[in-house]
């Protein structure tokens, strides 16, 4: 009887032991199923980040509060991967520039900003200097990122568009041409010193009024036609002789062009280039 009992305890025990055993499996497999999904999402992720990356025009580096150089996550200076590691990031800048990245690190340390924005030239590999927008965000008490993340953006575009600007500016200013700009409806947007040495009507008096002011008895379908020809062609026409109305009515025979203002690849009004 005693043998009997034991038995049944031993058999009632090896089965909740396995049943144990089938239960702590199943837990396992269902863990280990769990790390292989989020091994695949962290993978994708991971993908995504560097298509991400590989779609952006910026650099981005990983620094410490100092502004060591962790990791550069992707470049656009032209460097090896991994070949600034260690260096600082304003050893990186013209010597000009260097005390704003530096004084940016203090700032951000010291007085626990977030993030600050400052522009300066960067040495490329090459030798040669890149305008950069630097943006730099304090990360280091994300456990994910434990840095400082500094985004670099190529500013070489946006500098080349000021120099095209001050060159224009220094034509306008010292050539006998006199130049202003309309709107697509003909309103005034530009009236620069040429205007105003050779038809007497000052920026006030002018800017905001219609082109039509301008124009003599019967030369407002002419200038209207003009107008159209390169709003719709997006070609300027060619040089010829035409009559404006100054301050005070007085007649100015001129020799216009007109050519189309471009701005965000899109034709915005017309530019009348005038020469007595």
């Amino acid at each position: 009887m005693i043998t009997a009992d034991l038995n049944t305890h031993l058999n009632t025990q090896s089965g909740a032991d396995s049943q144990m055993l089938l239960e702590r499996i199943s837990e396992l497999e269902e863990r280990n199923y769990n790390l292989e999904r989020l091994e695949l999402t962290i993978q994708r992720n991971a993908e995504l980040f560097e298509a991400l990356l590989g779609a952006s025009d910026d650099g981005i580096a990983l620094t410490r509060a100092d502004g060591t150089i962790i990791q550069d996550v992707r470049g656009i200076l032209g460097y090896p991967p991994n070949s600034l590691t260690g260096m600082c990031l304003a050893d990186l800048a013209y010597f000009e520039d260097r005390n704003s990245i530096v004084e940016g690190y203090r700032d951000l340390v010291i007085n626990r900003r977030n993030q600050f924005q400052t522009e300066v030239r960067l040495l490329k590999a090459s030798g040669a200097s890149l305008w950069v927008e630097l943006t730099i965000t304090d990360m280091l008490d994300n456990p994910a990122v434990l840095a400082i993340v500094t985004r670099y953006r190529d500013l070489s575009w946006r500098r080349r568009g000021d120099l095209a600007r001050g060159e224009l500016s220094a034509v306008i200013h010292h050539t006998a041409l006199a130049i202003f700009s309309v709107d697509l409806g003909g309103t005034i947007q530009t009236w620069h010193q040429g205007c105003v040495d050779l038809l007497g009507y000052s920026r006030a008096e002018i800017l905001s009024g219609h082109v039509r002011m301008l124009m003599p008895e019967h030369g407002e379908d002419q200038d209207r036609a003009a107008r159209s020809a390169v709003i719709e062609s997006g070609y300027a026409t060619a040089q010829e002789s035409r009559t404006l109305v100054g301050r005070g009515g007085k007649l100015f025979p001129i020799r216009l062009t007109l050519a189309p203002l471009v701005s965000g690849g899109m034709i915005q009004g017309v530019t009348y280039l005038i020469s007595a």
